[in-house]
């Protein structure tokens, strides 16, 4: 009777501990995708990411000894890469897109806007969220306020 319950309990076990071990190992594997594809856009460039962060599809990196920020974003329609100067923004600003209706406000994008410190080069973007794509935000809102203070931190 003993064996028959210690059996149940490791099989039980089992079934609760693998998933969850699986489900670990994959988001880990995606992660580290995402930051390898970080650092081919900066090795690319000649630079080294000395601060990054990887949300969700996304990841988003910094050299600060070379100020050039680097963007790497997985989508079903084609990746979406971003190097920035740093050297030629004058600051980083915050988008938070809203609008309203009768009943509720709904955010519409998220995302940082670099303003650039010259007349003839033009602003650049990174949207890390849209409704259209996502129905839900996954710490977007503070993800952007970061990265804007350690942006304009380095500027």
């Amino acid at each position: 009777m003993n064996t028959g319950v210690t059996i149940t309990t490791i099989v039980l076990t089992s079934l609760i501990v693998i998933p969850l071990i699986t489900l670990q190992l994959q988001k880990r594997k995606h992660t580290n995708k995402i930051l390898n594809a970080l650092r081919t856009i900066a090795d690319q460039q000649n630079s080294n990411i000395t601060a990054y962060e990887v949300n969700g599809d996304y990841a988003i990196g910094v050299d600060q000894n070379r100020k050039r920020l680097f963007f790497y974003r997985e989508k079903e329609e084609g990746n979406i890469l971003k190097n920035i100067d740093l050297n030629t923004i004058k600051k980083c600003e915050v988008i938070n897109s809203k609008s309203n209706n009768s009943k509720s406000h709904v955010i519409d994008s998220v995302g940082l806007n670099f303003v650039s410190n010259t007349k003839t080069q033009q602003d650049s973007m990174i949207e890390l969220y849209n409704h259209k794509e996502s129905y839900q935000l996954n710490g977007e809102l503070d993800f952007v306020k970061k990265w804007s203070k350690t942006i304009q931190d380095i500027l």
